[in-house]
């Protein structure tokens, strides 16, 4: 079968692709208003009250070894989809994923959804940057240019 320009479609392409919209459609309905984040304070309290719960930092082990939240577990992002360490994690407690910043435990957090695990992501993470003298700010807060209202 001839896809675009010419080239060979793939079999079952199709309906591969079919099936993942239906994933991702399943997993944007589930998200709620929180996105799938939990705050430090929200956490601590869980923590506090005793609710189980699995931390998961996915830090650099030397990054994780100078300072994670107590009862976490290291696993490098890069080292989760390993399917041993993936039958190792519970599914009978939360997920919570912790990283630097939040923005690599969010990629891991819409992967490990799709799997069926129940997780959150600590919104800012660790609040510190993998990146040395890399800040954490974003474009409003360096001034830099907005437009109200749609484009033209």
């Amino acid at each position: 079968m001839m896809g675009k320009e010419g080239e060979m479609e793939e079999p079952g392409r199709k309906k591969r692709e079919s099936c993942l919209a239906g994933l991702f459609r399943t997993y944007l309905a589930q998200t709620g208003p929180d996105w799938h984040y939990i705050l430090a304070g929200e956490l601590c309290r869980l923590m506090e009250g005793g609710r189980p719960l699995c931390l998961l930092d996915l830090r650099r082990p030397e990054d994780y070894r100078s300072g994670h939240i107590p009862g976490a577990i290291s696993r490098f992002w890069l080292e989760v989809m390993d399917p041993g360490f993936l039958e190792s994690l519970p599914r009978d407690r939360e997920l919570i994923l912790i990283c630097y910043v939040g923005h690599t435990a969010s990629q891991i957090q819409v992967m490990l959804r799709l799997l069926g695990f129940s997780c959150r992501v600590l919104k800012y993470g660790m609040g510190c940057p993998p990146v040395t003298g890399q800040g954490v700010e974003g474009w409003l807060s360096l001034g830099l240019p907005v437009r109200q209202g749609p484009e033209p």
